[in-house]
């Protein structure tokens, strides 16, 4: 594709009028050919930095598998291909991760992809089985690269690499450094690095941090008293503990805030129910592990909340990194026990007086859940007509449609929600019954 054409469909499909600095100056170095590792806080833009180049490098008119992206999480592996086929209709990229079914991936694969956006593992599973073809590739993206070591697939990531025996370029990107790059990546003598972790005006700059002070162990009652102190947003409270997740969400619930669990314990179905349903605001307070602390991006974070204290100043980064993003401004709350001390990786903190401002978060929209999706030949189109000619609703009225293989979900006002449920459960939907409920 040529640049043009794709810089067309940035401002076109992303809405996005301008790159910024960093994203041009990656577009300038990557074009060049050379191998790439780049650092630039999250919520910078830094996919959108590589698949301007990468899809302006892709050769036209060749049925090979020319790209592998490699991401270290199911959720960055889905984003990172929406951008991609956002910006570039025309060109065949496939998905490849675990917590589904892998015949439907086999069958994507029957016509060979330009481009794979896959996990380490998963995407190791398919050349194990014979599948894909890694041999024509020449382009791979680690993205995420110390996160993907981090989770453990060395060992997943040395093969891969060994079986691309025609690889020409290699770019890394990530938000925290590696302190010594993996010789197994390969990475040229030539190669360029660009750091961007303190540009002015990143993320970083346009946070305010507030140091909460918690008068018992037990800090659950003081953070109920700052979500109702902030009131209606969209948060994200970050625990140390899978365990915490549940007792922390249990609590707040309990307390007229409504909130929703992420974790790696969940399946992968319920993990992506809870992002969906933070991202629509049918959830405004997200308490999660730092499983959501990368790899996610979801829009308009307005708080984070370290209900447990970051443990490294990497750890502190990419939870505050949910927060800011694109040119946003965001709060970071750190709630300090009295048997704790705030890390000394944390400046420029001050203290937060809390004052109450309401006396519940319930928000206004609710999340419904279809039990057929894109195998079942439903669109975004069929959901919002069948909403509209069963339910009553108006079009303006109907939020956030998201359409999985074999499940949809989409946000409708809250009020009157029950009985909603009750009439489209009566209706079809594209002539035959689907199981409607609220998640």
């Amino acid at each position: 594709m040529r640049k043009e054409e794709i810089i067309n469909n940035v401002r076109e499909r992303l809405h996005i009028s301008q790159l910024n600095t960093m994203q041009e100056r990656v577009c300038e170095v990557a074009m060049a050919g050379s191998d790439l590792v780049l650092l630039s806080p999250t919520g910078t833009g830094k996919t959108l930095a590589v698949a301007i180049p990468l899809l302006a490098t892709l050769r036209e008119n060749v049925e090979d598998t020319q790209v592998i992206v490699l991401a270290p999480t199911r959720e960055l592996v889905l984003q990172t291909a929406d951008v991609l086929r956002r910006i570039a209709p025309k060109v065949r990229i496939v998905t490849l991760y675990g917590g589904h079914d892998s015949h439907d991936e086999q069958r994507s694969l029957t016509v060979t992809p330009s481009i794979v956006v896959a996990t380490p593992g998963r995407l190791l599973d398919h050349h194990t089985r014979g599948t894909l073809n890694l041999t024509t590739v020449r382009h791979i993206i680690i993205d995420e690269f110390d996160k993907c070591l981090e989770l453990g697939f060395e060992r997943e990531m040395k093969r891969l690499l060994k079986a691309m025996r025609g690889l020409k370029r290699r770019w890394l990107t990530s938000a925290t450094s590696l302190t010594v790059m993996p010789d197994f990546i390969g990475l040229s003598e030539t190669v360029k690095h660009l750091d961007f972790t303190r540009q002015e005006g990143s993320p970083l700059q346009r946070v305010s941090q507030w140091i909460v002070s918690a008068p018992v162990k037990d800090k659950l009652s003081t953070l109920a008293q700052l979500l109702l102190s902030i009131g209606m947003s969209r948060v994200m409270v970050f625990v140390g503990y899978r365990d915490s997740v549940a007792r922390v969400t249990d609590y707040l619930n309990s307390h007229d805030i409504t909130a929703g669990s992420y974790h790696g314990a969940l399946q992968q179905h319920e993990r992506e129910m809870a992002l969906w349903r933070f991202a629509a605001g049918a959830t405004p307070v997200l308490v999660t592990t730092d499983l959501a602390a990368r790899g996610l991006d979801i829009e308009a974070v307005d708080h984070v909340i370290h209900y447990h204290l970051p443990t490294t100043a990497d750890v502190m980064t990419h939870r505050n990194g949910r927060t800011a993003r694109v040119d946003n401004t965001g709060n970071v709350y750190y709630i300090v026990g009295p048997d704790e001390y705030l890390p000394e990786f944390v400046d420029h903190a001050l203290h937060y007086n809390s004052v109450t401002q309401c006396n519940s978060i319930v928000p206004h929209v609710a999340m419904l859940h279809f039990s057929s999706g894109k195998r079942e030949k439903v669109s975004r189109g069929d959901i919002v007509g069948f909403l509209v000619a069963q339910g009553g609703l108006n079009a303006s009225e109907i939020g956030r449609i998201y359409v999985a293989d074999h499940y949809a979900m989409a946000t409708v006002p809250a009020s009157n929600v029950a009985s909603l449920v009750t009439v489209l459960n009566r209706a079809k939907l594209k002539g035959h019954k689907v199981k409607i409920t609220l998640c």
